[in-house]
């Protein structure tokens, strides 16, 4: 049976196998295999057709219809030449399948390393030396720096045997990386995500990467916490379970103990926590989770937390955190099953959501989508930010990207789902890695409404900057109007949340205005000169 178009309906992908290495290749697959079909040109859907535009090329790399199953179905592992060529053929020029599978490969390796989607080079190579002085010269200089160039430098020092010299030139490479990636965006984050990983995990790069995250999170005017944290989560270096230790015990401010919880609940299932820091974390858990007054990210994650260390835990710290888990509804969802819901609720939203994307798809070519389905499970639901990101992010690189937006969006229409801030809060921060300028209307409503609970509001105002939209359609009159009236000391999250949106937006004249303000809560008049303090090199960086 074939549909209006002459092609067989597909079955859908398989399912996303259990191991963790399996599951990222199936992904990968899945990465090609949907851009295939769902990508502009409509005709490349057809299996034969796209074998003639795959073949030759800059690659030269043959193909056939059995092979291209074989890529798309993850029986035959794809390499960095034919994620290239697939980019180049669907015409996605901006690198994100390639970018997506690195984070992927990392993500389920669970260390530091070399990419592992890198063709073979030679440290002798001339050219290849040449290549990475030349973007070392340029790094430590004051020359624009895109995402490729930090992927390929940063591939380049696990290839090339290099010696700066005096020590403290890595210490600069590390300081312009992080600066760059904290406030890049899309695949230009992603590549420097990935770059900086590689240079945590280089010799002479560890330390010069963690002083580098130190230095963030221990400067009181810092308005971005999570990545640093984040990338302390990924070494062992005992200098990182340290630094995040103390955040936990004593933390900066609310927003750098959510983002050592982020950190932490990922990283205690590495064994990088020594037993007396493991006890250590497990008693802030526990007091963690019998405090009401916890948010909601901190709650998540300490249960996380407590799922990672109880199966090694002593009697006494067993007790003690099944005592502190006993009446709280999150933690006994995340202990139970691993998700932040209820399993009913993580199946029901799920499918609904993936059936709806699916329906909305303008090619009728899949009737069901396993990997769609498994990964806006992750995004949702998984208790570790960081499988949530990866999970957004690798359907943010897929032509579903609209069509889920706009299937979230009606879900977050629904008073039900309104009235539940642990399925709302997920769903409002999936829309600021798949949203556009359909759903800017109502992400302003949630951020602007007063009948929500917080973690709803407070996760628009967060989001809220990272969505685009030509022209404008933002009512940012309306967010400085808000922050010109805060007076809460402490300052309210959400007034926190929603002065980063107007820095990621790059609304500088608005930031400008602010500090002209002479009654500006003093908290958001520092944030704003952060933002305006990035230096010009690094904000031209970051776009590219």
């Amino acid at each position: 049976m074939r549909d209006a178009r002459g092609r067989r309906p597909d079955p859908g992908p398989s399912a996303p196998p259990v191991t963790a290495s399996q599951g990222c290749e199936t992904v990968i697959a899945w990465l090609l295999r949907v851009n295939r079909i769902y990508g502009k040109d409509e005709s490349l859907a057809v299996a034969a057709r796209f074998i003639r535009a795959f073949s030759g090329g800059p690659e030269g790399i043959p193909a056939s219809e059995s092979q291209i199953s074989r890529w798309e179905r993850a029986t035959l592992r794809v390499t960095p030449g034919v994620i290239r060529r697939y980019e180049q053929v669907l015409d996605l020029c901006d690198g994100r399948i390639g970018a997506v599978a690195h984070t992927l490969y990392r993500e389920s390796l669970g260390r530091l390393g070399p990419p592992a989607l890198r063709a073979a080079v030679n440290a002798d190579d001339g050219a290849a030396r040449d290549g990475l002085s030349q973007l070392l010269d340029r790094a430590l200089g004051a020359e624009v720096m895109s995402g490729r160039d930090w992927d390929e430098l940063s591939a380049g020092l696990w290839t090339v045997p290099v010696l700066l010299h005096p020590r403290r030139l890595f210490d600069q490479l590390a300081d312009r990386l992080l600066g760059e990636m904290l406030i890049a965006e899309g695949t230009a984050w992603l590549l420097r995500c990935e770059a900086i990983n590689r240079l945590l995990g280089v010799r002479d790069g560890t330390f010069a990467v963690i002083e580098a995250c130190t230095t963030v999170i221990e400067d009181h005017r810092s308005q971005i916490l999570i990545e640093p944290m984040a990338l302390l989560e990924m070494t062992p270096h005992p200098a990182a379970a340290s630094q995040l230790l103390r955040q936990i015990d004593c933390p900066g401010n609310d927003h750098a103990l959510r983002a050592a919880w982020w950190a932490v609940a990922e990283k205690a299932g590495r064994g990088h926590f020594r037993p007396e820091q493991l006890h250590q974390l497990s008693s802030a858990a526990a007091d963690t989770l019998q405090d009401n007054s916890s948010h909601l990210a901190c709650r998540v994650a300490a249960a996380e937390t407590v799922r990672q260390v109880l199966p090694a835990a002593t009697p006494a710290t067993r007790r003690m955190l099944t005592k502190a888990t006993k009446d709280d509804l999150v933690t006994n969802n995340v202990l139970r099953s691993g998700r932040t819901c209820a399993r009913e609720t993580v199946q029901a939203v799920a499918h609904r959501l993936g059936d709806s994307a699916l329906a909305l798809m303008h090619q009728g070519i899949l009737r069901r989508d396993p990997v769609l389905t498994w990964l806006i499970t992750e995004m949702l639901f998984h208790p570790q930010g960081t499988r949530r990101v990866v999970a957004a992010q690798a359907i943010a690189a897929t032509p579903y990207r609209p069509a889920l937006a706009r299937a979230i969006a009606h879900e977050l229409g629904k008073s039900a789902t309104l009235a539940n801030p642990t399925l709302a809060t997920p769903l409002v921060q999936a829309l600021g890695h798949l949203g556009g300028a359909p759903e800017i209307p109502l992400v302003w409503r949630l951020l602007l409404s007063r009948n929500l609970p917080a973690p709803i509001s407070e996760s628009a105002a967060w989001i809220v900057g990272h969505l685009r939209a030509e022209p404008d359609t933002h009512p940012w009159p309306h967010a400085v109007s808000r922050l010109l009236r805060e007076r809460d000391n402490p300052l309210r999250c959400d007034a926190k949340a929603l002065l980063y949106s107007l820095g990621t937006a790059g609304r500088r004249h608005d930031l400008t205005n602010l500090l002209t303000a002479p009654d500006l809560h003093p908290d958001l008049r520092t944030a704003a000169q952060w933002w305006l303090n990035i230096p010009e090199i690094i904000q031209r960086s970051a776009q590219s």
